[in-house]
């Protein structure tokens, strides 16, 4: 996709569905935050095959996450190009990006990695809950014990049928300092994340 009218430095992030095996490794974390109950949910309500499709899913994930309950519950990797501020590629990456959501507790919860070149890999995990269907929601970082938690936090808005805004924000004063679009395209097959800098 084409990149036009960013002011600031830009990140391209196009992310597909796995074929196969997928080296998408979950952290940590992910152990504490998930419910206890997550794999009866699973059991219960198994996604469908590709995000969209014909498979069973719920009315309340439906409603409460009407974006979110297409994609959730895949390892999506791929390809993540910097863009200056001259619109030129700066350095390309590579990623993946795992949403998955309890309908029950109406809870989401992302988590990402990105390698650098020299094989360093930066990871993270929010979490939050979305008090009600249509309402934006702010994921909070998630970390091991002893660990800074850390001032930013996004908020999450769906617009449904295939849109996700996300709104990285500096939590000491409210200020939004990246912004970015989340969009599933090609009949579901692939995620492309556009974000640019604010201010």
């Amino acid at each position: 996709g084409n990149i036009i009218m960013i002011p600031r430095a830009a990140v391209l992030f196009s992310l597909f569905l796995p074929q196969g095996g997928t080296c998408f490794t979950a952290l940590r974390s992910l152990s504490k935050i998930r419910s206890s109950h997550r794999r009866a949910l699973e059991v219960a309500f198994p996604a469908a095959a590709i995000p969209g499709g014909a498979g069973p899913v719920t009315t309340v994930a439906t409603s409460i996450f009407p974006v979110l309950h297409r994609i959730e519950g895949i390892d999506w990797e791929g390809e993540c190009r910097y863009i200056d501020a001259e619109l030129r590629p700066a350095l390309i990456l590579t990623g993946g990006v795992r949403y998955d959501i309890d309908p029950v507790d109406s809870t989401c919860t992302l988590s990402s990695f990105l390698t650098f070149p020299d094989g360093r890999t930066r990871r993270a995990v929010l979490a939050g809950r979305r008090w009600r269907a249509g309402s934006s929601m702010r994921l909070h970082p998630q970390v091991e014990e002893g660990e800074e938690r850390g001032g930013i936090y996004l908020v999450l808005t769906e617009l449904p049928p295939d849109t996700v805004l996300l709104n990285e924000v500096e939590g000491a004063t409210g200020r939004v300092v990246l912004t970015s679009s989340l969009s599933l395209v090609d009949g579901g097959r692939e995620l492309v994340q556009v974000s640019h800098e604010v201010g």
